[in-house]
């Protein structure tokens, strides 16, 4: 996802992409990506995958820079801290050894 951002704003600084009246295809395409990633990550159970999902979200947050609005961006945080908190209580169930292999 972070290479179809950074592909899709370099087109629209080029001036390859045609801006519509009500927004550029590169702001269209920041608000369906990172709400799909962000999506992604609350439904996601295993760390592993989690870990991969933020880390496109990191690199496609920063490629949006101001792109996003404060709302959107304050349910990712909300949603990414759940996450984060629901992943930490997952390692440490297993540390303790309470999830079943």
């Amino acid at each position: 996802m972070p290479v179809l951002l950074k592909s899709s704003k370099v087109a629209s600084q080029e001036g390859y992409l045609e801006r519509s009246a009500d927004e550029s295809p590169f702001k269209k395409l920041c608000s369906y990506v990172v709400p799909a990633l962000v999506k992604a990550l609350s439904k996601e159970s295993l760390p592993e995958i989690a870990t991969v999902i933020l880390d496109s979200l990191d690199e496609c947050m920063k490629v949006s820079e101001h792109v996003l609005d404060e709302d959107q961006t304050d349910l990712f945080l909300k949603t990414i801290m759940n996450v984060l908190q629901k992943i930490s209580s997952l390692s440490k169930k297993a540390e303790l050894g309470l999830l079943k292999e």
